[in-house]
């Protein structure tokens, strides 16, 4: 589904250092990390090994979509369920790699990755792009990420913390370090 990259992520935190200073780094209105007396390294959709072409991401609130996805995976109405309860789900599928667990797996994807939230339940604004799992691999999945991080940093004001996938500005400083370098 070219989401490949997401796999190679372990299940880890990243140290709180690292994150501020990345925060510190990164320069929303022109979306690129200034690395001090080192340079700039933009934060486009060539930085992110995510599709980076075709359909625009609908991160929105659809209700028929949301119930129409609450269930078919039995979760009852249009109240979002928890993350918790997604995880169990897909680990009860067993390893069932039809569209049912890809849908599934790209919701907890977009909700605690490539938008993450503060919040317990998952954000069904990421299930219109979901909803026909076919055409994940066409739609620009990079630029949504720009533009979410984009926006929690026009937002940020005096907070400490961002909620948008910091994870992708350190993969674009990473990307570029390798890019450019013979000695790792």
């Amino acid at each position: 589904m070219d989401l490949g990259g997401l796999l190679n992520i372990g299940a880890c935190t990243m140290p709180v250092d690292l994150s501020q200073w990345v925060m510190k780094c990164y320069n929303h209105v022109k979306s690129e990390l200034v690395i001090p007396n080192r340079g700039k390294i933009p934060v486009d959709v060539e930085s992110g090994g995510l599709p980076n072409s075709g359909l625009k991401v609908c991160y929105e609130m659809k209700m028929y979509i949301i119930k129409t996805i609450n269930e078919e995976y039995c979760f009852p109405g249009t109240n979002a369920p928890e993350k918790t309860a997604w995880c169990k789900m897909i680990k009860h599928m067993n390893g069932v790699a039809d569209d049912r667990f890809l849908r599934a797996w790209a919701i907890v994807a977009f909700d605690c990755f490539l938008a993450p939230t503060t919040g317990l339940k998952v954000s069904p604004r990421c299930y219109p792009t979901v909803n026909d799992i076919k055409l994940l691999p066409r739609t620009n999945i990079c630029q949504f990420v720009v533009d979410q991080i984009r926006v929690a940093f026009s937002a940020l004001g005096n907070k400490k913390s961002v909620c948008c996938c910091v994870f992708h500005l350190v993969v674009s400083v990473i990307f570029c370090y390798d890019e450019h370098n013979t000695e790792k």
